[in-house]
């Protein structure tokens, strides 16, 4: 703002200037009227008409000077027209000066006709100089309007669209274009105007004298609809709009910058062409990282996998991947805001800070399914391997247990043919209560299978708790004469189970008494309902089960002291028991023993 005041007060300083000189030169034809009327008795009319020529000369003069200050030039313009107007002023004043000093000092008068002469001479001289400045004037304009033509010539053959911007009265102004720009712009004013903005610039300022003439580009993209906007280059909502990348080229002429070329050279071929190898290279990418996938050996690895391919491809800044609620790839304590997601089916989500394209969000988004898709084959080729285990272990127990019992039923048989009948009687309950036994293990068997391995066929149906208990409890007193079992307060309750849940309370209250090792092995047994849950207690008085192996019993073969069976009776009250929803659990009895604890679901009415 400063800058500018100061250029306006040096125009109006030099505009005045040059009024107050043709104000002063007032005086010449003013004393030449006075001399005329005094001195030589000339009327008034006459000595006005001779002099009114030099006080035309001095008004245009103040006009002129007036005009000037008031005028938008600029400084240094007027600077120059004041300073020529002063020096062709002191020049012509000291060479009068020097005639009239001459003729003074020789002849000791002056010689009025040889002066007027004199002036006469001067302004050929001063004619001769304004001759010479226009017809170099008129050869620069004509070589500029060659130059014009030469490049309205060249641009009209080109393949670019140009358009030439020059000053009309202090406005920008486009004052041609070649057809190519009138075929693409419908308004090629407000297109150049906004493509400038779009560059951070305007078109005025390219002519300030400020400007230091480079060359200004900018990338847009164009549309009938929609004008002239940002080039979009992830999703391209406007599908009929064309890429150009925009020069203002400023051309200096002699007489200051007064012409702007504008060029716009149509890309949209090109960025496609470069768009689609790079959404070649990414989808060979996403290919690469898919086989990864396909590939990998854990939930972890999988998820790291992810993270990696969204970064490289397509975001690279915060990108994690969360499963389960746990952030499992990726800084979990970021503070960065995540604001594109990507669901991982009902498993999780990716997150990332980068905003996405339509067209990236989906790739994105199919990673997202194919890690879902990975994840849920770890699962299933983990539930495989459960199940063979499970079998694996069933089968080993199968043979332990009926092996040992053939084994005995073999035997007995073998002695047959030398036994009496008192031995007959006695191997004959031998034999059966083997058979039995067998029966009743593979009846076991056949219902944990199906309940463990066959889960689409695993019907629960409700089962009164208090018949269950009082069953048990009557077959354990009956199998351990020497132990005492007591049952306490049990509500009247049915619980979500199916045929294996007398098997397992028996196998709890079996393995009571047999790793008791007190003269009388004592069992008490009750139960208490919390709203939709029954918590079943069994405590017994023997020696306790240490803390650093109350998780390890309910493994898979896992034995007890002294122990003779095939470990596999906790292991099964817990799977059964978790089969139907519940828990089991091992605490300690005061003031010495053991209590299981197990929760079972109250079936629904």
């Amino acid at each position: 703002m400063a800058d500018s005041l100061t250029s306006d007060s040096r125009r109006r300083l030099a505009g005045y200037a040059v009024a107050f000189l043709g104000a002063a030169l007032f005086a010449v034809p003013l004393y030449d009227v006075w001399e005329d009327t005094t001195e030589l008795g000339w009327g008034i009319l006459p000595s006005l008409v001779e002099n009114v020529t030099l006080f035309a000369l001095a008004a245009l003069l103040v006009a002129g000077g007036v005009w000037l200050a008031r005028s938008e030039w600029d400084s240094d313009h007027a600077t120059t027209v004041v300073s020529t107007t002063f020096a062709g002023f002191v020049a012509t004043a000291a060479l009068f000066a020097w005639i009239v000093a001459i003729q003074l000092w020789t002849m000791h008068e002056l010689k009025p006709y040889v002066i007027a002469l004199d002036a006469v001479v001067v302004g050929a001289l001063g004619s001769f100089g304004i001759g010479v400045y226009r017809a170099r004037s008129d050869s620069r304009r004509r070589d500029l309007q060659v130059e014009r033509n030469r490049l309205a010539g060249l641009f009209e053959n080109t393949s670019d669209a140009v358009a030439t911007v020059e000053l009309a009265d202090c406005s920008p102004t486009v004052s041609s274009t070649n057809e190519r720009f009138r075929e693409t712009f419908d308004d090629p004013d407000a297109a150049i105007e906004a493509a400038s903005r779009l560059a951070g610039t305007s078109v005025s300022s390219l002519f300030d004298g400020d400007h230091g003439g480079e060359t200004t580009t900018q990338e847009i993209a164009y549309s009938v609809a929609n004008g002239v906007h940002e080039v979009a280059y992830g999703d391209r909502g406007d599908h009929d709009a064309r890429e150009f990348i925009v020069q203002f080229v400023p051309y200096e002429t002699d007489r200051g910058r007064t012409y702007v070329y504008v060029v716009a050279t149509d890309v949209t071929e090109q960025k496609q062409l470069a768009r689609e190898r790079e959404a070649n290279e990414r989808l060979d990418l996403l290919h690469e990282y898919a086989s990864k996938l396909v590939n990998a050996e854990s939930r972890d690895r999988a998820a790291a996998l992810a993270r990696e391919a969204v970064e490289e491809l397509y975001a690279p800044s915060d990108v994690r991947v969360v499963l389960d609620g746990e952030v499992v790839a990726g800084l979990d304590d970021s503070d960065s805001t995540f604001n594109t997601v990507a669901e991982v089916g009902d498993r999780g989500r990716v997150e990332l800070v980068a905003h996405l394209a339509t067209r990236e969000l989906n790739a994105v988004n199919v990673l997202a399914t194919h890690l879902d898709d990975v994840l849920g084959r770890l699962d299933y080729e983990r539930e495989l391997a459960a199940e063979r285990e499970e079998l694996d272990f069933i089968n080993r127990t199968l043979r332990h247990n009926l092996l040992n019992d053939i084994q005995v039923v073999r035997a007995r048989l073998q002695t047959l043919d030398d036994a009496d009948d008192e031995q007959l009687d006695d191997h004959r309950d031998v034999l059966l209560d083997h058979l039995d036994r067998m029966a009743e293990f593979v009846q076991t068997m056949r219902t944990y299978t199906k309940s463990l391995v066959e889960d689409d066929e695993h019907v629960l149906r409700p089962v009164d708790l208090r018949p269950a208990l009082e069953d048990v409890a009557d077959g354990t007193r009956n199998a351990y004469e020497d132990a005492v079992v007591s049952l306490g307060d049990i509500p009247q309750v049915a619980v979500s189970a199916d045929e294996l849940l007398e098997p397992v309370l028996e196998n709890v209250l079996t393995n009571a008494v047999e790793h008791n090792d007190k003269e009388t092995p004592r069992v008490h047994v009750d139960a208490e309902r919390h709203g939709d849950w029954v918590t079943v207690r069994v405590a017994d008085n023997g020696p306790g089960i240490s803390d650093d192996r109350k998780e390890a019993v309910f493994e898979r073969g896992e034995l007890g002291e002294h122990s003779s069976g095939s470990g596999f009776g906790l292991f099964l009250v817990r799977k059964t028991v978790e089969s139907y929803g519940g828990g089991v659990e091992i605490r300690d009895n005061e003031p010495t023993g053991t209590v299981v604890r197990i929760t079972l679901p109250v079936a629904s009415t």
